[in-house]
């Protein structure tokens, strides 16, 4: 058996649309044009001012094989081969967003024309700031306006760590506390605290190291600069009656040659 909810949304919340979109597309829902009802009303309720101004919502029991409800598709893990992003100037956006652990979905819009809360990703919505700065973090409707300021009104793909706000959300969301830059007009604005170029991995005998500039603040890398490796440095340990034998005196290996 399955449960057919009617949820009253303001402005008709996208959440409800992706909801019935995704119960359609899985044989959860059948697409139709929606359902009449007739009912007979009291008078006293006919003259309430709930009947008169509210709106009321019939919940209803619907079977459904299960022969016919498909797979829930895969679209809901992590896109990792995703063309609108990888095409675009915000791939570093992108790994970002892997990284802290947000799905995201390329095609998880409404429309062409609209964008909203929940598009692309859970972390997803409209937030404005200050002087393109100052996130008040409290609803806009309920902000006074001042001379001399500008509004900015920015979307986030990420509860505004992409975009400056993030420390007005109130929560803690995903894996990282930054993401050390800041996607605004298209543009990248770089702001890692870049340490000096330090060590990363040490080269022995036969393997390369690593150089590279390090974030102290997230951990990123840059200017990676391979290491070539030490190579053995043989010494000559033993001799026998034809042959030398040595043995490096980094890693411990072995060789043995003849004696000219």
């Amino acid at each position: 058996m399955c449960e057919t909810l009617y949820y009253h949304c303001i402005d008709n919340s996208k959440y409800i649309y992706d909801l019935q979109r995704a119960l359609e597309e899985t044989g959860f829902k059948e697409v139709n044009e929606g359902l009449k009802f007739e009912y007979k009303l009291k008078k006293d309720f006919v003259e309430s001012n709930f009947y008169k101004n509210g709106k009321l919502f019939v919940n209803s029991y619907e079977e459904k094989p299960i022969e016919e409800i498909s797979k829930i598709p895969d679209t809901f893990a992590i896109m990792t081969s995703t063309n609108l992003v990888k095409k675009s100037s915000v791939s570093k956006l992108y790994e970002k967003i892997e990284e802290d652990n947000f799905i995201f979905d390329a095609e998880g819009y409404a429309g062409e024309d609209e964008l909203g809360e929940f598009d692309f990703s859970q972390g997803s919505g409209w937030m404005y700031s200050i002087n393109g700065t100052l996130y008040e973090g409290t609803g806009m409707s309920g902000y006074k306006v001042r001379n001399g300021i500008t509004i900015y009104v920015r979307f986030t793909l990420s509860y505004g760590k992409d975009i400056g706000g993030y420390s007005s959300v109130g929560g803690t969301y995903g894996s990282l506390s930054t993401y050390c830059g800041r996607w605004l007009n298209g543009q990248y604005i770089d702001e890692h605290r870049w340490g000096q170029p330090q060590q990363t991995a040490a080269p022995d005998c036969t393997h390369p190291g690593e150089m590279s500039v390090t974030c102290q603040v997230c951990g990123d890398t840059k200017d990676n600069q391979e290491l070539p490796a030490l190579g053995h440095d043989f010494v000559e340990t033993e001799r026998r009656e034809d042959t030398i034998v040595y043995v490096c005196s980094r890693c411990g290996e072995r060789k043995e040659e003849p004696i000219p």
